[in-house]
């Protein structure tokens, strides 16, 4: 998705992978049809693949959709496996992000208002470079309310500068 209809929320998804550690940052990242960033969400964990990496970003999206008023949610992320199989393109998903899949599918209260989309990498940058520097340890926990330069950047870069005054007509602000 290029752009963000208004009266739409879209999350950026992405999950950053230390094979040698398989310590793990997922990112969920919350845009206005403005560009704005209105909430994230990162979490360290550890997984057994770059694979699962993603499927724990998703449902790090799938949780701050929770917080999310009931809008309309795209869901963007560059795993097009993950996204197949949570949209049941592929029939056969991986045994280790199944529980993961299954949960996203079973929770209610995002069925009826969201949309899995693949994007390219180069579509998702913003998530990739948060999900990237907490891994690394170069971001700090106030990332939202204080994005580092480098995030400002690929924002503006990425046509969606921060912060704009919210747009009524955007969802919530």
């Amino acid at each position: 998705m290029e752009t963000t209809p208004p009266g739409h929320i879209k999350i950026n998804i992405d999950g950053a992978w230390i094979k040698e550690t398989k310590f793990t940052d997922v990112c969920a990242l919350a845009r206005d049809c403005n560009g704005s960033m209105i909430d994230g969400s990162t979490r360290l964990c550890v997984s057994g693949s770059s694979l699962e990496a993603e499927a724990r970003a998703s449902l790090e999206a799938v949780e701050l959709s929770e917080r999310i008023p009931h809008v309309p949610i795209l869901l963007e992320s560059d795993s097009k496996y993950l996204v197949d199989s949570i949209n049941n393109i592929s029939s056969n998903c991986h045994w280790r992000i199944a529980p993961i899949i299954s949960k996203i599918k079973n929770d209610i209260t995002l069925l009826h208002r969201s949309t899995w989309f693949w994007v390219p990498r180069e579509a998702n940058p913003a998530a990739d470079l948060v999900a990237l520097l907490v891994v690394q340890k170069k971001c700090s926990d106030v990332w939202i309310d204080r994005p580092p330069s480098s995030l400002v950047f690929v924002l503006s870069r990425d046509g969606l500068p921060y912060p704009l005054p919210p747009n009524p007509n955007c969802g919530p602000s």
